[in-house]
């Protein structure tokens, strides 16, 4: 209120703000627009995205990032709370330098430079959660998703006492599972033809039990970390 009136000689001030944490990401207004739970240093905050879904911003709970936004406060039902309107969205110095580090590691896995560290190597536990829960997901987006959704997916259905789910590990048991032919993926395109971050994954319906020591992947996996 200090700051007001805002216009043409004295616009609506922009703040920046890095290194928070994505509690929480989830989608409203019918999917158009993002709501996030951003936390740094044991302070929570509320922060809304209009105009970008979750998909298309690629944060996940958990990812670092850095946010450029307009202080807003949130009046609801009376009470009113600070909240971030954001104007773009980043992942943060720490974050981008953790997934260049889980891309090499998954990269030298098949090029045979680096082997795969226990915490990244699924079993047969892990396998069949992410399949259950693909079974029960997929039908609703027509099989259409993406590495970070179907990381929060999965992560959510942990038990209690289960690591979450690290990016490579997931990309690995999505290799497993093409490997033993449980599903077929495909990466989307854009537009241009280029890849983009999307995929389409199908089931296959299988009449025995899949046994994973048919993949080659899996028995690397688990071979390396016996």
């Amino acid at each position: 209120d200090f700051l007001e009136p805002c216009g043409v000689s004295n616009p609506v001030p922009l703040f920046v703000m890095c290194s928070l944490t994505a509690v929480s990401v989830s989608a409203i207004g019918n999917g158009k627009h993002t709501r996030f739970i951003f936390e740094k240093n044991g302070v929570t905050m509320q922060a809304v995205y209009f105009g970008s879904a979750p998909d298309a911003l690629g944060i996940s709970a958990g990812d670092g990032v850095d946010v450029l936004f307009n202080l807003n406060v949130n009046d609801f039902h009376g009470n009113r709370t600070p909240q971030l309107l954001l104007r773009d969205i980043r992942y943060s110095a720490e974050q981008e330098k953790l997934l260049t580090s889980e891309k090499e590691l998954y990269r030298g896995f098949y090029e045979g430079s680096r082997e795969v560290p226990s915490e990244h190597v699924p079993n047969r536990d892990d396998m069949a959660r992410l399949y259950v829960c693909m079974k029960r997901e997929l039908p609703k987006c027509d099989g259409v998703t993406n590495l970070n959704t179907l990381r929060e997916i999965v992560n959510s259905s942990r038990p209690e006492g289960v690591p979450e789910y690290s990016r490579v590990k997931l990309m690995l048991m999505l290799d497993v599972l093409r490997e033993t032919e449980l599903i077929t993926l495909c990466d989307l395109k854009d537009a241009s033809g280029s890849d983009c971050t999307g995929m389409k994954i199908e089931l296959v319906h299988v009449e025995e039990k899949v046994n994973l020591e048919k993949s080659g992947v899996y028995k690397r996996l688990r071979s390396n970390n016996s």
